[in-house]
């Protein structure tokens, strides 16, 4: 059973090698324990919908649930009890003069296959989020950013369609800002170098977007990057500055 006096991240720095190593061996698991963790990820990738907070460690278990071991479960066990530790937690939406529509974008490259994070912002907490496994693995940080890059610029053009309906068009380009200056040099300028020739084209609509005047890229120190929050395991005191920032925690 699951008792614990609780913790206060939802997952261990080892969460990233802890997925690797069971997605290597691809163990065929217990049938039981096969049952126990895709109920128990099933039910933690529900939960995500108002609890960015987990949204990264969910996304690395969900990596896994065709082939879970025991650490897996422990893995997801613990951010059950987290869970349960934080009921009171959740997305606190204020109203706000002129709020602004602007995101943050992140990659964490110390993984095979680069992690993608994004989080998009109007008034006081987030309305759009992410962590994703990129399809392909990055030859470098640059390469990693300007891929979640992309994808943020992508999410940035849909939320702006979206708010246009509700009859909220957004005046000038949505900003989203990046920690890598390299990616934020590639995303500004349209001449292909040595570097960028290699990326697939669709990685690089950025440019695109930017061109259009759609999309704003600034830079952002990595310590002010909120997207980090969705890219690795952060320890206490990071996570929970992030987290009061993107979610409005009043607790």
């Amino acid at each position: 059973g699951v008792t614990h006096a609780g913790y206060k991240v939802p997952a261990d720095k080892d969460l990233p090698s802890i997925v690797i190593s069971a997605a290597e061996k691809k163990t065929v698991p217990d049938p039981q324990l096969l049952q126990r963790c895709q109920c128990l990820i099933g039910s933690l990738m529900f939960a995500t919908n108002a609890r960015p907070d987990i949204q990264y460690t969910v996304s690395q278990l969900a990596r896994c649930m065709a082939w879970p071991d025991a650490n897996i479960e422990a893995a997801a066990e613990r951010c059950l009890i987290y869970l349960i530790g934080t009921q009171d937690l959740g997305l606190h939406y204020e109203r706000v003069a002129d709020p602004k529509l602007f995101g943050c974008s992140d990659a964490n490259w110390c993984t095979r296959q680069s992690t993608s994070g994004c989080a998009f912002k109007i008034g006081t907490a987030i309305i759009s989020y992410f962590s994703k496994k990129q399809g392909h693995i990055s030859l470098s940080t640059f390469e990693a950013e300007i891929s979640a890059g992309t994808l943020a610029a992508c999410e940035a053009v849909h939320l702006r369609s979206l708010l246009a309906s509700l009859g909220y068009k957004p005046k000038g380009p949505t900003i989203i800002k990046i920690d890598n200056t390299a990616a934020l040099r590639v995303a500004e300028d349209p001449v292909m170098h040595d570097k960028t020739k290699h990326i697939l084209r669709k990685e690089l609509k950025i440019r695109e977007l930017v061109e259009s005047g759609e999309v704003k890229v600034e830079y952002v120190e990595s310590l002010k990057n909120f997207a980090d929050f969705f890219t690795k395991p952060l320890p206490r005191k990071e996570f929970e500055s992030f987290r009061k920032e993107i979610m409005n925690d009043t607790a």
